[in-house]
């Protein structure tokens, strides 16, 4: 299912949510933003469905592991911020040293 949002002008295209797909059956939540005049790509977040919701009564932990986040940069650089992505970069700095 896709929801799709018109731009509001008074906010950054950037802050203001384009659209939000939702996978079922990947479980998982795709937030793609506007894209701003000068960018080729929008900024995007996804979420994953955490794995305990399934239990009744259980409470839902927020896990930076079950998020990803693509940030177009005011100066033309992107920054891709995934805690798995950096967790293999630390260990094999660190292995190598």
């Amino acid at each position: 299912m896709v929801e799709k949002y018109h731009h509001n002008e008074k906010k950054p295209a950037n802050e203001d949510i384009a659209e939000i797909v939702f996978s079922v059956a990947e479980e998982r939540i795709h937030v793609i933003y506007h894209t701003e005049d000068d960018k080729i790509s929008s900024c995007t977040r996804e979420f994953l469905k955490p794995g305990n919701t399934e239990e009744k009564g259980a409470t839902i932990v927020w896990d930076p592991e079950n998020h990803t986040t693509f940030q177009v940069m005011r100066n033309g650089l992107h920054f891709v911020l995934n805690r798995q992505i950096m967790v293999l970069l630390i260990r094999s700095l660190t292995e190598q040293t």
